[in-house]
Formats: structure tokens, sequence, C-alpha cells
């Protein structure tokens, strides 16, 4: 209902465009958009974000940061909500929901997000099988990884491998 949400619409496909194009300097453009997105949010939904509380301590985000680190390096190992919550100094409910309230996603959707960007990666740029695609992203079978990459790709592994080729 707000005009912000179409701009912000607009900016979200830019970011798309930018990164399946991957022009010279595509991640500063990525970064310009997302910094647009974040005025138009501050400017047209700023009464939204002042009723919640958006105050986090520094030592908050600290730990939230090492979890993210954590998931980062650990994206091939089978992780668990106790490890994360472990890593961040925080119960699990604590930590899913200060994960949530930071990220805008919680920390499920955080990996599955990040093992697909990783998976993107081996299929551009390897020669390896879906299956060895699949157990280098974390995924314990090709079907887990199949879901999951068309979730967050809207395309299967080999669909977005014959788009990079054509």
């Amino acid at each position: 209902e707000n005009e912000a949400a179409e701009v912000i619409r607009e900016l979200i496909e830019k970011i798309e465009k930018e990164i399946g194009e991957k022009k010279q300097e595509y991640e500063t453009m990525v970064k310009i958009h997302l910094m647009n997105i974040l005025v138009e949010m501050i400017r047209n939904y700023d009464g939204r974000l002042a009723e919640q509380d958006v105050s986090y301590s520094s030592q908050t985000l600290h730990y939230i940061e090492m979890a993210i680190n954590y998931i980062d390096e650990h994206l091939d190992s089978d992780l668990t909500l106790d490890e994360l919550s472990d890593v961040a100094h925080m119960s699990k409910t604590y930590f899913c929901g200060q994960f949530r309230k930071l990220n805008g996603i919680s920390p499920w959707e955080y990996i599955t997000i990040k093992r697909i960007e990783r998976a993107i990666f081996y299929i551009e740029s390897t020669d390896l099988t879906r299956l060895e695609i699949a157990v280098k992203c974390g995924y314990n079978n090709t079907s887990n990884f199949y879901y999951a990459f068309k979730k967050v790709t809207g395309k299967t592994p080999g669909d977005y491998k014959r788009i990079k080729k054509g």
C-alpha cells in the first residue's frame, strides 16, 4: 500500500539483474541499491520501525556476528541450533529471536541461502557432480539439496547451469 514498496521492489529487481549479469563493479552497484532500499525504508516506514524495539547492545551484535561467521565457516557441516546458540552465548530461543530481528530471516533461512550461494559458485566454477556439490554445501542427499536450491533460486541446479552456459 505504501508507494515506497514499488520503489523497493524495483531496486530488488535491479539487484537481481546485477547479480545475474555480473558486469564489472556489480558488487558496488548491489551495495548502492541496498543503501537506496534502506533509505526508502527509513523515509517511508520509520513510524512502524519506531514502534519496535530496535536497540541492541554491542555485545548482542557481536555475538550474532560471531554466530554468522561460524555459520559461514561451517556451511558444509551439520549445523545445530545448540551449536549456534553456544557460539552466540545465548539460549536457543533468544538467539533465534535476536537473529531474526537483526537479519529479517531465521538462522535456518540464512544457512540455506548461504549454502545455495556456495552451490552456485561450485556450479559456475567446477565440474563437480550435483551430489559432490550437495555434500560440499552441507546436504546429505541430492533431494534436500534440489529442494533448497529451487526454493532459493526458483530453478533446479541443472536449469541454473544451462542458463549460465546459454
